[in-house]
């Protein structure tokens, strides 16, 4: 439900702790799933909140603050962008 909503790796790792799963048995889950490109959703999720990207430095920051709070990393936020640049 999580990878729906195009939530990131470690607030899926929260979720799964909050539900009950062992610390083990989450981070196995975690791994499984790991092979979805997490900077990609993280590309979508800023593509679908905030459409085409500000150049300004502070709406900038506040994004990246967003998908760090949405358990992106930011290695996986700055790809986020640099695809979404891409794209423009």
């Amino acid at each position: 439900n999580e990878l729906r909503k195009l939530s990131g790796e470690k607030r899926i790792y929260e979720k799964l702790r909050q539900k009950g799963y062992f610390p083990p048995y989450a981070d196995e889950l975690v791994k499984e799933i790991n092979e979805t490109n997490f900077s990609v959703n993280c590309a979508k999720l800023i593509k679908k909140k905030y459409g085409n990207l500000q150049s300004e430095k502070k709406e900038s920051d506040r994004i990246v603050a967003e998908m760090i709070r949405n358990g992106y990393t930011l290695s996986q936020v700055k790809n986020a962008i640099e695809i979404l640049n891409k794209k423009k």
